[in-house]
């Protein structure tokens, strides 16, 4: 419980993800396997959420799944499903088919959870999909899963997870909110202020963990509005309290969208410093589809980057080098 649903909503997260195995661990010495496997998916949606390497928790949520397996939980299987799934289509790893086939049935064990109305490991994909239709741009579908997470919001209130639902909703909401009528931008308003009042009270709970998601969408909006000197401060804010907290993912989508705004305002030259930083920061994560997707579309801005990688290595190699050494937090289960 510490580590679940009280550590991040008044301090950092870091270290949260540690309690949650030392807690699986206890747990299991004292036979109390059902409740010790919480701590499972807790550990790995902490670390997802603070940014830690995608490949290391892809690692530790196999170990993960054999326990699950072997103890019959079903819900630790369909919350660790959810999180493969958005691990997945980040990184994409090997064989195109044999991710569409390991997608495919990572799904299936979502369908099943949704007929036996297992509602918090599917909320837990509903608000991931957000999070990656945030990532992807893709606001259409986006706007789909906030619908539907928010009419099952309370299976996984209290968890970090929680927050992506008002933080990305928000973010995808704003991704359309040029193309919605009159009438739906109202109504966009509307969520997207309630959303911000929940952002801004744990914002002033722990600014460490929140203060960069309230400032980034308050970018968003300012951009949407045509508000160009606000938005200019806030998404230096944003980048700034993401950065000084070692949210490398937060960073990198900040400075994406920063330059997107650049972009739209015709400044492609400032654009792509931001675009440069923002490429930096999902190799660190290890979202090679986002650093795909950047380099087919601005490659021409990421040129500096392709120049001094090609000086000493290929671009593979320099991505390698900036995701660093493994951090699974597995030891010898």
């Amino acid at each position: 419980m510490l580590a679940a649903w009280l550590h991040v909503w008044a301090r950092p997260i870091a270290g949260a993800a540690q309690i949650n195995y030392d807690s699986f661990l206890a747990g299991v010495e004292a036979g109390e396997t059902q409740f010790s496997d919480y701590n499972l998916f807790c550990n790995i949606f902490n670390r997802l959420f603070q940014g830690e390497i995608l490949s290391d928790i892809g690692k530790d949520i196999e170990t993960y799944w054999h326990i699950a397996q072997k103890h019959k939980n079903e819900n630790l299987l369909a919350a660790l499903a959810a999180a493969k799934i958005f691990i997945h289509k980040l990184c994409r790893f090997g064989d195109s088919q044999a991710n569409n086939d390991a997608l495919a049935e990572l799904e299936e064990i979502i369908d099943e959870s949704e007929k036996a109305e297992t509602w918090m490991s599917v909320c837990f994909h509903y608000i991931l999909s957000i999070h990656f239709c945030c990532l992807t741009a893709d606001g259409k579908a986006g706007v789909q899963y906030v619908k539907k997470a928010g009419k099952i919001l309370n299976a996984v209130a209290g968890f970090t997870t929680s927050s992506g639902y008002y933080y990305y909703g928000s973010l995808t909401i704003l991704n359309q909110y040029p193309q919605l009528s009159p009438e739906d931008q109202k109504e966009a308003d509307a969520q997207i202020s309630a959303n911000q009042k929940t952002l801004k009270a744990w914002a002033d709970s722990c600014p460490e963990y929140f203060l960069h998601k309230y400032l980034l969408v308050e970018a968003e909006r300012a951009h949407c509005h045509n508000h160009r000197a606000e938005a200019i401060d806030l998404y230096d804010r944003a980048i700034l309290a993401a950065k000084e907290n070692s949210y490398c993912q937060e960073e990198a989508l900040a400075n994406e969208l920063a330059a997107k705004f650049y972009l739209d305002w015709g400044k492609e030259v400032i654009a792509a410093s931001y675009l440069q930083n923002a490429y930096y920061g999902y190799a660190r994560w290890g979202a090679t589809v986002k650093t795909n997707a950047l380099e087919q579309r601005y490659g021409h801005l990421l040129q500096p980057i392709f120049q001094r990688a090609s000086s000493w290595f290929n671009l593979s190699e320099t991505i390698a080098t900036i995701t660093g050494p493994s951090n699974s937090i597995v030891h010898g289960i």
